[in-house]
């Protein structure tokens, strides 16, 4: 993975660094999100964890997305070249389904002192405030705490909602504070975690 043409700005590599997150709007065409959500629920299982990213998913749809110029290149500016893969996740928040307080850090899964990992949120769907999406507040990447005491803050100032088109895709820190919201529509909502 080398695409030195679309590595993150100083700037963005900076906002990153600060708030311990980026939102790249529409970044995945929406055809490759029309193509994929049919069959979401089937990228349910994990892969060889530890392996070379470069070679997961060679041959399925979900593989094209994270092989785009623009996605290639926010991985190498943020975690080099050659990236291992950890795991994946599709979160699923079926019509009507209420969420309660679930504000959490998802490092705390990882005991390793000397580390440094995102993780990427895809939206492929339009996700408008009556379907959720996820909150999540800025600068909480420098907390860490134990996963029971964050789902205990409510109405944090700041707090952000990834509200959004199909396509975006935010790049975390593992430590920000995030959470799913509930969703209030007829329509099951997805979001694929890496």
């Amino acid at each position: 993975m080398n695409r030195q043409g679309n590595l993150l700005t100083s700037l963005q590599m900076a906002d990153f660094v600060g708030q311990g997150y980026l939102i790249f709007d529409e970044m995945v065409p929406r055809e490759l999100c029309d193509a994929i959500l049919p069959n979401i629920e089937a990228l349910m299982s994990c892969l060889d964890v530890g392996a070379p990213f470069c070679n997961i998913w060679r041959d399925q749809l979900i593989g094209d997305i994270f092989r785009l110029p623009q996605v290639e290149g926010m991985i190498h500016s943020l975690v080099g070249p050659d990236p291992l893969y950890d795991h994946h996740a599709v979160h699923i928040v079926p019509p009507r389904t209420e969420v309660g307080p679930n504000l959490h850090q998802d490092s705390v899964t990882d005991l390793r002192k000397d580390y440094f990992d995102i993780q990427i949120s895809l939206f492929p769907q339009d996700t408008p405030p009556e379907i959720g999406g996820t909150s999540f507040i800025p600068g909480t990447h420098f907390r860490n705490i134990r996963t029971g005491e964050a789902s205990h803050y409510q109405h944090v100032l700041g707090r952000k909602y990834a509200n959004c088109k199909a396509g975006t895709m935010i790049v975390w820190d593992t430590r920000l504070w995030h959470a799913a919201r509930g969703n209030r529509t007829d329509t099951t909502r997805y979001m694929f975690k890496l």
